[in-house]
């Protein structure tokens, strides 16, 4: 057997690293499914890598929207429950006409 003939084990686990489950199925039900090309096993490789980077980055960034929204989302309960108490109603509005004013004083400023 020629030694540029890809192993089947490695040609499943790269297909079904790079590939969904439906493809993978698709690629393995043809009988004497061979690749006879080191170009191939290279293009795979870099698709594989392609796709484990594309995967982390959209993980990544699912994590940050993640964490924003829970961010968000703690702070609107905090504000309703504040304007819910009546004498923390009262603080909190003059709290966030001080802080206008501030920021409004501060770039009339510049």
């Amino acid at each position: 057997m020629d030694k540029n003939l890809l192993n089947d084990n490695l040609l499943k686990k790269a297909i079904a690293k790079a590939c969904d489950e439906d493809y993978f199925k698709f690629m393995t039900s043809f009988k004497g499914f061979h690749i006879f090309s080191r170009e191939f096993e290279r293009d795979m490789n870099v698709m594989i890598k392609k796709y484990n980077n594309a995967v982390r980055k959209a993980k990544a960034k699912l994590c940050y929207l993640r964490y924003f929204l829970i961010s968000m989302g703690i702070i609107l309960v905090v504000i309703v429950i504040i304007l819910g108490v009546e004498p923390l109603r009262e603080s909190f509005l003059k709290l966030l006409k001080e802080l206008f004013n501030t920021i409004k004083a501060y770039f009339s400023s510049l």
